[in-house]
């Protein structure tokens, strides 16, 4: 069927981290936002934000996304319907599609045919769930589900590569060969953007040089010619709340002055020190901490004193990428080593391209001697490699005929989502 001929096809992939939504054929996508979701429960009466549970048959659940979450209420938890790269809240997950398109994009998905990016390591009980609401919840007239990976390794042109990609919940490693995961040898860690939050905010506790406060929490003014910040108390904010705008600052703080070094740490080499103006004004000031906190990316945790779950085994990214490659088809190890793709938001610390590379290339057999690692050339394209392959995919005349259409949904049900997309 040709559905995507008549109006412009969409894309939507929803991370850990962040939501990316746009039209198929952009360069980048027209939505942004967090895939954190605000619940609250509203009284249908007067409208009231309560998370009490008198009147509880009263109530029903309100759900704030992207920017409505700025906006401080009372009593709003936030929750992440995505975790790891996985949905587990669908409520959440249908939230996050309406925000998306309906609220950003201003746009009826009863119009346009939705490409929806999944991880490679989803089950098949999710594939179907997500094509059910892509149906019956978002009502368009066709959809297709395809892996990030495979999207990745379309964006640059490599249809067979190894495919790093580092987001906030997940680090994932995927030989792709003629467009297609390998998912036998691919390979997942938890060490990813979150867990390098968690080591800057243990640098600045132990540093003891401020606490984080968000900026919600802040009232700034002028005195004296002097910029100073009053703290709010609002004793109505959950923990939830508080927690998510909290990380907020500090993931700043991570891309902002973190960086990834040349050599294994610890060293005897000093790195220069960096500030950072927190949001109440105060400056705190980090320097081996800085590099220490994305060296977990690269060596086992307890070389670096975390203890972590005995049963969590990780031997560094360089590790898992020979150890995908090693278990892939003989004949496309060559292949694979030529072509390591990065992309993901922690592959665009400074530094990570060449140390990655230098890891690899320490633990390659003798008879694979060559490796390319291949950055590509814009940040946005690192960040959004998999919607950018989306992108391409649903804009292509070649690809209109591979649609899931409502009428073979209704016929076959959401299973029919395993035939069609590998």
């Amino acid at each position: 069927m040709q559905l995507g001929d008549d109006v412009g096809a969409l894309v939507v992939d929803i991370g850990s981290g962040f939501t990316k939504c746009g039209y198929a054929g952009d360069d980048a996508p027209k939505a942004l936002f967090s895939s954190a979701v605000g619940v609250g429960e509203t009284d249908e009466k007067d409208g009231d934000v309560s998370m009490t549970s008198s009147k509880q048959e009263q109530r029903s659940r309100e759900y704030y996304c992207g920017q409505q979450l700025e906006v401080r209420r009372d009593n709003i938890n936030i929750e992440y319907p995505v975790k790891h790269g996985l949905v587990e809240d669908w409520d959440g997950f249908d939230r996050l599609l309406d925000f998306g398109f309906k609220d950003t994009l201003k746009l009826d998905t009863a119009d346009h045919s939705i490409l929806v990016t999944e991880s490679t390591f989803n089950t098949d009980k999710r594939r179907e769930k997500i094509i059910e609401h892509m149906f019956e919840h978002l009502h368009c007239p066709a959809t297709f589900l395809v892996k990030d990976s495979v999207l990745t390794a379309f964006s640059v042109g490599r249809h067979t590569s190894l495919i790093l990609d580092s987001g906030s919940g997940i680090t994932t490693i995927v030989p792709v060969q003629n467009g297609y995961a390998l998912i036998a040898a691919s390979r997942r860690t938890k060490v990813a953007g979150d867990y390098i939050n968690e080591m800057v905010e243990k640098a600045i506790v132990t540093s003891g040089q401020s606490k984080i406060r968000p900026i919600y929490s802040l009232k700034k003014q002028t005195v004296a010619g002097k910029v100073m910040s009053e703290n709010l108390d609002f004793p109505k904010t959950t923990s939830s709340y508080h927690r998510h705008y909290q990380l907020d600052v500090i993931r700043n703080i991570k891309e902002e002055i973190c960086e990834v070094s040349q050599i294994k740490l610890p060293s005897t080499r000093k790195p220069d020190t960096k500030s950072y103006e927190l949001p109440d004004g105060n400056r705190i000031t980090l320097g081996p901490e800085r590099l220490l906190s994305t060296e977990v990316m690269f060596v086992p945790p307890a070389e670096l004193g975390e203890d972590l779950d005995p049963n969590f085994k990780f031997q560094g990214l360089g590790h898992m990428v020979v150890d995908s490659v090693m278990a892939s088809d003989p004949d496309i190890r060559k292949d694979l080593f030529m072509a390591v793709v990065l992309s993901g938001g922690n592959t665009r610390f400074n530094g990570f391209a060449q140390r990655i590379h230098s890891e690899i290339m320490r633990r390659l057999p003798p008879a694979l001697s060559k490796l390319k690692v291949i950055q590509p050339v814009t940040s946005v394209e690192r960040r959004f490699g998999a919607w950018i392959g989306g992108s391409i995919l649903a804009s292509l005349g070649s690809f209109q005929h591979l649609w899931i259409s409502k009428e073979e949904y209704t016929e076959h049900g959401p299973g029919i989502v395993h035939d069609k997309c590998p």
